[in-house]
């Protein structure tokens, strides 16, 4: 009974360790990759004042990326996206006034860090159009320029805002080293006094992005199963 069940161990290992293997052999090699996105932004909160007074504006990203799995990617990405400027011209403060500094600002510019996370139910790098889900946290860098008064030059100032994201796009995979989506996203960051009753900077996106693999020398040793000759 001993030998018979250390018998039946060993080959149900073995017969793992096979499996396991033409597993892995199956699956595309993980990659690292370069991508991008670009379009409008429309921001969700006040846009009242007389800084931000309105709501769409052009946004970009960059991104580097590694690919986990054939179905899941995560990426850090820096963004660009809109300046907002007072009409009016600089006007210094006035001796003795203290103002907060939501009231100070008369320029604001924000920059978003995110990881970025992506999901496919089939593989990023099989053609062709499919549905693709991301989920990011980080932040939203704000940077302001603060008035003074008359002889001390403008103040500049930065804030970091917590934020989430949530985008879902139409996936174009046209090789597998290269590919395009068209997509929303929705933002939701952190509560504070941006300036005059900006307090969030919370947007939906419409973007248009691109992902490029870099080829690396696994790539090389260990071809694509799709590649090899059918016997």
């Amino acid at each position: 009974m001993r030998r018979f069940t250390v018998r039946s161990f060993a080959i149900a290992g073995l017969l793992s360790c096979v499996l396991a293997s033409r597993s892995s052999a199956r699956r595309a090699p993980p990659r690292f990759y370069l991508g991008g996105a670009g379009g409008v932004q429309f921001l969700t909160g006040d846009v009242s004042g007389d800084v931000i007074d309105s709501r769409a504006n052009g946004a970009a990203d960059i991104a580097v990326g590694y690919q986990i799995t054939p179905h899941w990617l995560t990426e850090f990405s820096y963004g660009f996206e809109g300046s907002y400027r007072e009409d009016r011209r600089y006007i210094p403060l006035d001796q003795g006034e203290n103002p907060s500094d939501a009231e100070r600002a008369f320029q604001v510019q924000t920059n978003p860090l995110f990881v970025r996370t992506y999901f496919t139910r089939s593989s990023f790098r099989e053609e062709y159009v499919k549905l693709q889900w991301s989920l990011a946290l980080g932040w939203v860098q704000v940077s302001r320029l603060l008035r003074n008064p008359p002889g001390v030059p403008p103040l500049d100032t930065s804030q970091l805002l917590a934020a989430a994201e949530f985008g879902g796009a139409v996936l174009f995979v046209f090789s597998k080293n290269f590919s395009g989506f068209l997509g929303a996203r929705y933002r939701v960051t952190e509560r504070r006094g941006i300036v005059d009753q900006t307090h969030d900077m919370d947007s939906l996106s419409i973007v248009l992005g691109f992902r490029s693999f870099l080829p690396s020398p696994r790539d090389a040793a260990e071809p694509d199963p799709d590649d090899r000759p059918k016997h």
